[in-house]
């Protein structure tokens, strides 16, 4: 299967340049700094001014916290989703992504995916359900995994757009396809429920 992207170019040139990595590195530039000289976080806390230290701890704490917090909650494959889409008469979001080197996925994780907003929405609206194909050898998924992706792309993506949105009944039913549009994420919900059957 020939993997296209809406941003080819884009992705082919590598990890876009507007992802940065995390970890407390990226956000506390002591932090970075003790590291290179071999002094851990303790460390370098004990020997900053109180208020200083203070706020560095919590910075730190809240950024543990905060992705675990706001995640969306994705299911570990389709029978699962299935079987909760039918459970709570609720459409699956099949999204199809390419988390490490497609440039619109990763634009429509960080914008539509991880925004609050959306999140309190998809929880009583929407069953979420992620296929990934990642590149990078870091980031492989296991086999079985692996497997389970592609036959959904089989089925559902044999074109192999990435990113690829479909919606789909609990009967698994395709209702819609979208991808990224830049919209904002009251503007994606919006154009998902379109898809859904009238009451």
């Amino acid at each position: 299967m020939e993997i296209y992207s809406q941003d080819r170019l884009e992705s082919e040139r590598g990890f876009p340049k507007f992802v940065k990595s995390g970890g407390p590195a990226s956000l506390c530039p002591v932090w970075a700094g003790a590291r290179h000289r071999g002094r851990d976080f303790a460390q370098t806390l004990s020997s900053l001014p109180m208020k200083t230290a203070k706020a560095l701890f919590l910075a730190s704490l809240f950024a543990a916290l905060a992705p675990a917090a706001l995640a969306q909650d994705w299911q570990p494959d389709f029978e699962a989703a299935q079987a909760q889409a039918r459970q709570d008469s609720l459409p699956i979001v099949l999204v199809f992504s390419g988390s490490d080197w497609c440039a619109p996925c990763i634009k429509l994780e960080r914008e539509i995916w991880d925004a609050e907003e959306f999140q309190a929405y998809a929880k009583d609206h929407y069953v979420m359900l992620k296929a990934d194909f990642p590149r990078r050898k870091a980031n492989a998924l296991g086999q079985e995994q692996a497997q389970a992706n592609a036959r959904l792309a089989e089925t559902y993506n044999p074109q192999g757009f990435f990113p690829l949105v479909v919606v789909l009944s609990p009967d698994a039913a395709v209702l819609g396809r979208t991808g990224y549009t830049g919209a904002s994420p009251r503007e994606y919900i919006e154009a998902l429920d379109g898809f859904l059957p009238r009451p």
